[in-house]
């Protein structure tokens, strides 16, 4: 339906909008504050979220200031929300596009179309969560190349369960600032796309601005990133109904330079 439509639309420039701030909560922030405004599809959706609660709030200092959100950091995504809803209608690309304050929470379905969005937009920002063994063995490997005995105590349940593994190679973890960070693997994405990595001083690399994706996704969107195998013989390929063949192939994603692909 039209309204249907301006409510994805809405949502969709408002991803865009909020996306723009590097961090949409201050400095001081706690965990408490951040995990109340957390969203279990990651930062991307929480920023939406944050950014539709502050309108409704008339961006309010006071209830910014009890959120520990950035007040001026949600105004600046704001009149990017207007500035884009108004040139997007102008030019035709929706029709009808919902502002700021109208927006409405989103459907499971709409929740799985925007995430696709960020997907799209971050194939080669991808990271996937890393085998406790793999682990070990990557600061096996490092001790040993620093001249230096591995004690298997130096490395924490946390560190060995919770790292992943990105395109470009490394260990890294999700920042403790992200919707999707957890201490617990089995509360963790098995994939995840990332805005940003950065190493501390001691040389432990984190990802910020995480969204957790379906691994289907990649495949599907993955264009120059995905190098597809051969067909699998299990389970083996079958003729469908209409006289075509079907059969399962490995994806592996690849680290490639340039764009990312132009996603319809």
């Amino acid at each position: 339906t039209e309204a249907r439509r301006g409510a994805l639309a809405g949502l969709a420039v408002a991803l865009v909008a909020a996306a723009s701030e590097a961090e949409l909560f201050v400095e001081g922030a706690t965990e408490a504050q951040r995990r109340a405004l957390a969203h279990p599809s990651g930062d991307a959706h929480a920023g939406v979220l944050c950014l539709g609660a502050a309108a409704a709030a008339k961006f309010e200092e006071a209830w910014c200031d009890d959120r520990g959100l950035d007040g001026a950091a949600l105004k600046r995504a704001a009149r990017l929300h207007a500035s884009l809803r108004a040139a997007c209608l102008r030019s035709g690309v929706f029709e009808t596009c919902d502002a700021l304050e109208d927006l409405a929470p989103c459907s499971a379905a709409d929740d799985a179309r925007l995430a696709k969005c960020v997907c799209a937009g971050s194939l080669d920002r991808v990271a996937r969560l890393a085998d406790p063994s793999k682990v070990v063995l990557s600061r096996r490997r490092a001790a040993a190349s620093a001249g230096e005995a591995f004690d298997p105590k130096s490395l924490s349940g946390k560190d060995r369960d919770t790292a992943y593994e990105t395109l470009s190679g490394g260990l890294c973890y999700v920042s403790p600032k992200s919707s999707v960070f957890s201490r617990s693997r089995g509360d963790l994405p098995d994939f995840l796309v990332y805005a940003a990595s950065r190493e501390n001083d001691k040389g432990r690399r984190t990802l910020d601005r995480c969204s957790a994706v379906d691994p289907r996704w990649l495949a599907q969107l993955g264009g120059r990133f995905v190098e597809l195998g051969p067909p699998s013989s299990r389970p083996p390929p079958v003729v469908d109904d209409r006289g075509r063949v079907r059969c399962f192939r490995t994806a592996a994603l690849t680290p490639i330079s340039g764009p990312p692909p132009v996603v319809d």
